[in-house]
């Protein structure tokens, strides 16, 4: 079962996506890229939902295999 949700992005973790754009440099990620992965961090999830495969650096479900 999938389930949706929708989180916001407080002061800390926009400051979590900047450390994390930083981290990974090298992959060229977006802000929203490094937001998204600062918050399946943040929140221990297992994947995420998206077309984007982000690089390996976090687990993923691809829309169009469901």
């Amino acid at each position: 079962m999938l389930f949706r949700d929708m989180f916001f992005i407080g002061r800390a973790l926009f400051f979590e996506g900047v450390a994390v754009r930083e981290r990974y440099e090298d992959h060229c990620l977006s802000f929203t890229d490094a937001t998204t992965i600062a918050l399946v961090e943040h929140h221990d999830f297992d994947y995420v939902l998206s077309f984007d495969d982000f690089d390996g650096l976090v687990s993923r479900l691809d829309p169009t295999d469901l």
